[in-house]
């Protein structure tokens, strides 16, 4: 490094500024989402492996609609998102089936055999017909899961990671600023976790 002219003896020492990077913390609270941000030691943020084309459903839609939109986009859970965009709770298949046991008796067969044995098709065609009225009278908000657990963009994965496992819980609706922004399943989060590590 050069300088403009040469220095007075009485000088004192040049020093440049030296200053230490933010940490992970600091830069995840400032929103930050830099590729560096979180992969040091944990993988990458929420907001690097989140899917943001959300499959969704409205609080007030029917079970067998969103029992539908489940079985076509070959998912087994969702977030249940009012007109503002807002998490009002996520629905599983396994709130689904819970409901249809609690709301309408259902129960499946005893055993292999008991299906197999029945003597005539009339226990499976009552328990389709019971199941069908369930599910066209029964509003998503009645099955689903509420509160629903959410995570930010800013998160850090193995964090995500650990929230899903203590939680037992398969996915978590991303939310900034109040609104969903996208979904992250633990498939995600794992996956990225392993490419980075």
């Amino acid at each position: 490094m050069t300088f403009p002219g040469p220095r007075p003896p009485d000088a004192p020492p040049l020093t440049l500024p030296v200053s230490s990077p933010p940490s992970h913390a600091s830069q995840a609270r400032e929103g930050r989402t830099d590729e560096s941000v979180g992969r040091l030691l944990y993988g990458s943020l929420v907001g690097d492996v989140m899917v943001r084309d959300v499959v969704t459903i409205a609080p007030e839609a029917n079970l067998r609609t969103a029992a539908l939109l489940l079985s076509h986009k070959r998912i087994s859970g969702m977030p249940v998102v009012d007109a503002d965009g807002r998490v009002r709770g996520v629905l599983s298949e396994k709130d689904i089936v819970r409901l249809l046991h609690q709301s309408g008796g259902l129960a499946l067969p005893g055993g292999l055999f008991e299906l197999l044995l029945e003597p005539s098709g009339a226990r499976q065609k009552d328990m389709m017909e019971r199941s069908r009225r369930v599910l066209e009278d029964t509003q998503v908000k009645a099955a689903m899961t509420a509160p629903a657990q959410t995570t930010s963009p800013t998160t850090l994965t193995i964090h995500a990671i650990r929230q899903m496992l203590n939680a037992h819980i398969n996915r978590l609706p991303v939310v900034e600023n109040g609104r969903l922004v996208g979904i992250v399943t633990r498939r995600d989060l794992l996956s990225a976790h392993l490419e980075t590590t």
